[in-house]
């Protein structure tokens, strides 16, 4: 645009949102133009109604507001699944973002009206209901007619620079004129448009940004991603989100009977000497959980006793720790007791650190609990307990090193022993190294170990 004349928006220009990723710039979209373009017909201009979400304005990521309704809950079990799996990692902050944009742009054009509405102008602005607030991004004004013309020859020559495979997709779809996005395409943003096109009456090549195209430093925002709950949130409201995951996604009594039906077989299963597999002779400890998948609990696809049984393990041990006569169906019950309250997201988070509270109190033990990260306060829990159980992070910088909680217990002389840590001696899993201190055993359940939740339990 020549200086000193307003500057419309037309489609593929890039926006922004206050509340959506800061890095995220997504394309504008116009499905059926208003019949004034912008150069060519590929960039047709806007007008104030064009605000219709997952029409006209897409995706911006993910939303920080805390007005949006996916809130703290959608916040925590997001960032909460990347321990779980990768893909998951990419979606790192806030809830995913769907606009509410209810209203028409504001500051915009009255002395021009397209299709009936004023012209967007890169001053315009959409308000979305949840409190963010959508803007134009500038692009870079062209100094002269030459390096206009030279820009305009590179952004015809983008087409061409697409795998073949792709081209022929965009040419199966459109008789347009060859589409000229704004910024780089690639085979993702060629997939995108051909799904959409294909099923939008009058849909052309390029109405659709894609939104799984890397953008600029996401590399660095995962890795500062990965430290955010660890490093960031508090022990306190970790232990809120495993209580909402756990109330919220309750498991069925029907599945809970199943389960149990089916544990009762598997446990009482014995190997070529008549022992038992999964249950330890008395003064021994469960240390082989990653063997423990044919064992049920819960009902999501990823959880068994191996996947997500650690709590369940560690409130076991607790108990043989402190003289209780455990076995088989000491194991079915106990199961069957966290599936009904305090399986976190169906079984998939594990076991919500209180309800391990509530059932050794349950039991008739005295307990007593601490957050705190601080060695002295842990050693005092320690003390005081004949054993504890506890929930750490197992690396304190990368939420992805998951969760992990163990029993500990104390020997006669005083020394503390971690069960179920994962370590293997080349034949079989054993406890930890005898320390002194209880601090020193929760730093011996991992490389990078972090306290979550300390559980001391006492007769």
């Amino acid at each position: 645009m020549a200086a000193g004349k307003k500057q419309y928006v037309y489609r593929l220009m890039k926006a922004k949102c206050s509340c959506g990723d800061q890095k995220f710039e997504q394309n504008l979209n116009l499905p059926l133009d208003h019949g004034v373009i912008y150069q060519d017909a590929e960039h047709p201009l806007m007008n104030a109604n064009d605000h219709v979400s997952g029409e006209h304005i897409l995706t911006f990521g993910r939303c920080k507001s805390t007005s949006n309704p996916g809130g703290t809950a959608g916040f925590l079990a997001d960032i909460l699944t990347m321990g779980i799996g990768s893909e998951i990692l990419q979606s790192t902050i806030g809830t995913p973002c769907k606009p509410m944009t209810v209203t028409p742009w504001i500051n915009v054009d009255e002395d021009y009206f397209i299709d009936g509405a004023p012209a967007l102008t890169i001053e315009s602005t959409l308000p979305c209901y949840y409190g963010g607030i959508i803007t134009i991004v500038l692009e870079k004004t062209e100094s002269t007619d030459s390096e206009g013309d030279n820009a305009s020859e590179e952004d015809k020559d983008i087409k061409d620079q697409l795998p073949s495979e792709v081209q022929e997709k965009i040419d199966s779809f459109t008789d347009a004129q060859p589409s000229n996005p704004q910024s780089a395409a690639e085979e993702a943003l060629a997939a995108s448009a051909a799904e959409v096109s294909a099923s939008e009456t009058g849909a052309e090549v390029g109405m659709i940004s894609p939104t799984n195209i890397p953008r600029p430093g996401f590399d660095e925002m995962i890795e500062y991603a990965k430290g955010i709950i660890p490093q960031r949130m508090s022990n306190d409201t970790m232990l809120k989100a495993f209580d909402f995951m756990s109330s919220a996604c309750p498991i069925s009594s029907k599945t809970i009977e199943s389960n149990a039906e089916w544990n009762v077989k598997e446990l009482t299963q014995t190997d070529e000497n008549g022992e038992s597999i999964y249950i330890p002779k008395a003064g021994s400890y469960i240390e082989n959980q990653s063997q423990w998948e044919n064992v049920k609990f819960g009902c999501s696809p990823n959880s068994n006793m191996s996947y997500s049984g650690c709590e369940i393990i560690a409130t076991y041990n607790a108990l043989s720790a402190l003289g209780e006569s455990t076995s088989a169906d000491t194991m079915v019950n106990m199961i069957s007791t966290y599936e009904k309250d305090g399986a976190a997201l169906f079984g998939e988070f594990g076991t919500s650190p209180h309800a391990i509270e509530n059932y050794m109190k349950d039991a008739g033990y005295q307990v007593q609990t601490t957050t705190s990260t601080d060695a002295e306060k842990i050693n005092a829990i320690g003390d005081n307990s004949d054993v504890i159980i506890a929930t750490v992070y197992n690396d304190k910088n990368n939420i992805t090193g998951q969760i992990h909680t163990v029993c500990i217990t104390k020997t006669p002389e005083g020394n503390y022993v971690a069960h179920n840590t994962g370590k293997y001696n080349g034949k079989k899993y054993e406890e930890s190294e005898k320390v002194s201190t209880l601090n020193e055993a929760i730093n011996q359940i991992s490389t990078e170990p972090q306290a979550i939740n300390i559980v001391g339990v006492k007769k």
